[in-house]
C-alpha cells in the first residue's frame, strides 16, 4: 500500500502528533508499505537532514513559529500524483485536513482524519489577541463554507457557560471532523465527546502507541548510586495547556522531610514561568529542568524514575507519555478522569485535577514503596495492551476499509 500522511506539524519540531506520525510509518514500512510524509517546509527551524519519505511542501508562518501553515498551489496536486497514493491521511486540524482533501478528491482517492487535538480546550487557554484569533477563524470558515453548521452542537448550560471563541472552535472541529470519508479517534472518550455533540460519521478509534521499550535495549542508568530519593518524571510541552505549574504547586506542598526529585523533561512557552516558581518556592535542589530530549534520552530518564506524573487536565486526547511510563514499569500519577490509554485502576492513582491533590497522592508514593512497586509491575502488563504490532495491524484494517468504501462510492 501507498500511504501519504499531510500533517502541519512535523520534526524538527516535536510532540504527540509529530511521534505518532514517526511511529506509525516506521512500523508500516517495516512492515512492507510505502509512507509519504507530507508536511510544511520550514518552522522556527529548517530542517537539518531529510527524514525517510518526507516530501516538504510550501508553507507559511502559523500562530506558533514551530507549527508552520501549509496550503494549496499551483502544482500542488501534480507533486501528489506522482508517488501514485492509494490513500491520505490527515494528522492535524489547521490546514492539513484541506489539503489533503482538495488533493484526495482531484486524484480520486480516500482521505481519512486522525483528531489529536481537542482545539476548544486549547484555545480556551490561548493568550493570542482576538483579531488574530478571527482572523484565523474566518479563514478557516470561508475553506468550509461548503459545511453547514452543526445544529444543536451545544451540551447543557453551554449556550450561556461556553466563551464565544470556544464556541467558534466547536463549530470549525464539528464541520472539519465531517470532511474526510473517515475519522480516527485516539481514544473511546473522545469519540464519546463527538457523538454527545451530534457528530454521525465514520468512525474507528485507535490509539498512538510507544515503542520505546518494545526492543528491550539496555539503557544505562545516569542515576547517582547514592541518590536515594523517589524521583518523579513530568515529560511533555511545558504550554500553558499541559498545566505544568500545578505540579510545581503539588512537590511545594509536600513536607520538608520528604526525600524527593522531580526530574521535569521538555520545553515551551511557560518554561520560564515555571522556572520562576520553583525559584520563588526554593526548590531549585530539588526541581532539574533536563529541556528537550532525544527519545533514547527520554526512555533513560523514565527508567531512572520511580514514578511519573502527568497534570495536564480535559486537554489530552490520550497522552502518549503514559504509553512510555507503563513501558518502563513505573506507576502514573494524573487527574483527568476521562483519560483511559495506558491508566487503569492496577497502574495509576487519579487525582482531583488540583495541587492539594496531586500531592497527597505523591507523598503516598514517596512513603509507600511496596505500592509503587506494585503499581510499577502492573503497568508493565498494561502495556502490553497496546502493542505496536496489534495497533499498525488495526489501522491497516481501517485503510483497506475505507478504502473499499471509496471504491464502492465511486462505482454506484
Amino acid at each position: 500500500m501507498r500511504i501519504g500522511v499531510v500533517t502541519d506539524n512535523y520534526f524538527p519540531s516535536v510532540g504527540g502528533t509529530e511521534i505518532s506520525i514517526w511511529n506509525y510509518a516506521k512500523k508500516l514500512r517495516k512492515q512492507g508499505h510505502e509512507v509519504f510524509i507530507f508536511c510544511p517546509s520550514h518552522g522556527r527551524k529548517n530542517p537539518k537532514k531529510p527524514h525517510p519519505g518526507t516530501v516538504r511542501l510550501r508553507s507559511l508562518r502559523g500562530i506558533y513559529p514551530d507549527h508552520p501553515i501549509i496550503f494549496t498551489y499551483p502544482g500542488v496536486t501534480k507533486l501528489f500524483a506522482q508517488y501514485d497514493l492509494d490513500i491520505l491521511h490527515s494528522q492535524t486540524p489547521v490546514s492539513a485536513p484541506y489539503v489533503a482533501e482538495y488533493v484526495a478528491r482531484k486524484l480520486h482517492i480516500p482521505h481519512i482524519h486522525t483528531l489529536h487535538t481537542l482545539v476548544p480546550e486549547q484555545v480556551k487557554r490561548w493568550k493570542i489577541g482576538l483579531v488574530r484569533f478571527f482572523n484565523l477563524f474566518l479563514m478557516q470558515s470561508i475553506i468550509l463554507k461548503n459545511f453547514k453548521k452543526p445544529e444543536n452542537y451545544l451540551l447543557q448550560d453551554e449556550s450561556v457557560t461556553m466563551a464565544t471563541k470556544v464556541r467558534l472552535s466547536w463549530i470549525y472541529l464539528l464541520r472539519l471532523v465531517r470532511i474526510p470519508d473517515r475519522v480516527i479517534f485516539p481514544s473511546k472518550h473522545v469519540k464519546e465527546i463527538f457523538a454527545a455533540r451530534g457528530f454521525k460519521g465514520k468512525v474507528s478509534v485507535l490509539p498512538t502507541f510507544s515503542d520505546m521499550f518494545e526492543k528491550n535495549v539496555k539503557l544505562d542508568s545516569k542515576r547517582p548510586p547514592n541518590d536515594h530519593a523517589v524521583r518523579f518524571a513530568l515529560v511533555g510541552r511545558l504550554d500553558i495547556e499541559k498545566r505544568p505549574q500545578i505540579v510545581i504547586d503539588a512537590m511545594n506542598l509536600l513536607p520538608d522531610y520528604l526525600d524527593w526529585r522531580l526530574i521535569i523533561i521538555g520545553d515551551g512557552s511557560q518554561r520560564n514561568k515555571v522556572q520562576r516558581l520553583v525559584n520563588t518556592y526554593g526548590l531549585e535542589e530539588r526541581i532539574i529542568f533536563k529541556g528537550r530530549k532525544k527519545q533514547a534520552e527520554i526512555a533513560s530518564e523514565l527508567l531512572d524514575a520511580d514514578a511519573l506524573v502527568m497534570p495536564s487536565y480535559r486537554f489530552d486526547t490520550q497522552g502518549v507519555v503514559l504509553l512510555e511510563a507503563c513501558g518502563a514499569g513505573i506507576p502514573i500519577v494524573y487527574c483527568d478522569d476521562n483519560l483511559t490509554v495506558g491508566v487503569e485502576e492496577s497502574n495509576s492513582i487519579l487525582t482531583k485535577p488540583y495541587a492539594m491533590s496531586m500531592s497527597t497522592a505523591i507523598q503516598e508514593l514517596i512513603e509507600n514503596p511496596r505500592l509503587r512497586k506494585e503499581l510499577g509491575k502492573a503497568s508493565l502488563e498494561v502495556a502490553k495492551k497496546y502493542r505496536s504490532e496489534k495497533l499498525t495491524k488495526k489501522l491497516l484494517r481501517i485503510y483497506r476499509q475505507t478504502i473499499k468504501d471509496h471504491q464502492n462510492t465511486q462505482s454506484a
